[in-house]
């Protein structure tokens, strides 16, 4: 059953029954309550005077009352969440990856990590222009081969010098570069 209290009174509407109960303001007017039938047609409408308190079964666990998790629009049910369900999180962006064939890469204001796989031969990221204050940019060595990573400083200093970094180590690294407005350049952590 499906319950419906409305002041003293309860009215009910047998489960699976292809009922729906459905609360309307008309034109600003008091809340109406209807049961209606599968075909549409209103079976019982009733004129609301204070507060409404809907009921509903007891649900398996782990279940969401939700429209479907894909496809066409459709009437709620309870279910399982899906990926689809949530939105993305604020501020995770999946790393750029980039390898020799896209070298040099110019880094985006969108790019929080960077994953750089030296294998193929040397490889240049170019830091934007025109950073903001605080920008953190993470780039991570994923490949072991000695071949040089360049990150060239685009007009701006890095660590205070006039000069690009470059690593030709053989070990699998990462540095995080923070853009100072105030200290005039990026700097590595």
């Amino acid at each position: 059953m499906l319950s419906v209290l409305r002041g003293n009174s309860l009215a009910t509407a047998p489960q699976n029954s292809g009922k729906a109960i459905i609360i309307s303001l008309p034109g600003g007017a008091v809340p109406l309550i209807s049961f209606v039938e599968s075909d549409g047609t209103i079976f019982s409408t009733t004129t609301l005077n204070g507060a409404v308190t809907l009921s509903l079964l007891a649900q398996a666990k782990n279940l969401i009352f939700a429209g479907p998790g894909t496809g066409a629009n459709a009437v709620p049910t309870f279910r399982t969440l899906v990926a689809s369900d949530l939105p993305a999180p604020l501020g995770l962006v999946p790393p750029t990856i980039v390898a020799f064939a896209q070298s040099p890469y110019a880094v985006l204001a969108t790019d929080q990590t960077i994953l750089v796989d030296t294998s193929g031969g040397a490889v240049i990221l170019t830091l934007e222009a025109a950073p903001a204050d605080g920008r953190i940019l993470n780039i991570k060595r994923t490949t072991t081969d000695g071949n040089q990573l360049t990150v060239a400083r685009n007009g701006k200093n890095i660590e205070g010098a006039a000069v690009n970094f470059t690593d030709a180590t053989a070990a699998l690294m990462a540095w995080q570069f923070e853009y100072s407005n105030t200290l005039a350049g990026w700097w590595i952590l």
